[in-house]
C-alpha cells in the first residue's frame, strides 16, 4: 500500500494509464513475493551445512524431552532463581557451542533481520517445518543470532534481581 502511494503519483505525472487497483495489487503482491523468496535464498546461501543440520535438529523434538530446542529458546525468562539462571546460561552455551556468530547477516539490513525473526518467533515449529527450506532456514537463522544477544541480556537481568533480592 505504501509502494502503491508512492508510485501512483509518478505514473500519474509521467501520463501513464493506470491498470485496475487489483491489477496494480497482483502485480505488487507477486513482486514483493519474489523479493521476499529471494531474500530467503540469499540468507540461507550463506549458512554452512553445519548450521543448516543444527536448524533442523532444532525444530525436532528429542524423545526425552517434550519440546524442541528452538522452542525453549522461545520461552520468557521465568522469575529468577540458581535453577533457571543455569538452565538460560546452558541455552546460551548451546548457541555459543553452534556458533552462531559464524551466520552472517550483512547481506540484509539489521531491520529486516530483526523482523525475520520476529517471524520466526511467532510461527510454531510445525509450521516452521511447512515452510520451504530457504525461508525455514533464513528465519530461524535470523532468531538465532537475534536470540544469542537476548539471552545474554536475559541472563544478566535475572542474575542482578536474583543477587538483589537475595
Amino acid at each position: 500500500t505504501q509502494v502503491r502511494q508512492k508510485v501512483l503519483p509518478t505514473l500519474l505525472l509521467w501520463k501513464i494509464c493506470l491498470p485496475a487497483t487489483s491489477t496494480l495489487d497482483r502485480t505488487f503482491a507477486s513482486i514483493w513475493y519474489r523479493a521476499t523468496e529471494k531474500i530467503f535464498d540469499l540468507v540461507t546461501e550463506r549458512l554452512s551445512d553445519r548450521v543448516r543440520l543444527h536448524i533442523d535438529a532444532f525444530l525436532t523434538v528429542p524423545e526425552d524431552k517434550n519440546q524442541s530446542i528452538l522452542f525453549s529458546l522461545k520461552e520468557s525468562p521465568p522469575e529468577p532463581k540458581a535453577q533457571t539462571i543455569r538452565e538460560w546460561i546452558e541455552k546460551y552455551a548451546l548457541l555459543r557451542e553452534l556458533d552462531v556468530s559464524e551466520i552472517k547477516l550483512d547481506c540484509i539490513s539489521p531491520q529486516l533481520a530483526r523482523e525475520l525473526a520476529f517471524d520466526a518467533r511467532n510461527h510454531d515449529i510445525s509450521e516452521l517445518r511447512k515452510f520451504r527450506d530457504a525461508k525455514r532456514y533464513a528465519l530461524v537463522a535470523c532468531f538465532l543470532v537475534e536470540n544469542l544477544g537476548n539471552l545474554l541480556d536475559q541472563i544478566v537481568f535475572m542474575n542482578d534481581l536474583y543477587l538483589t533480592g537475595f
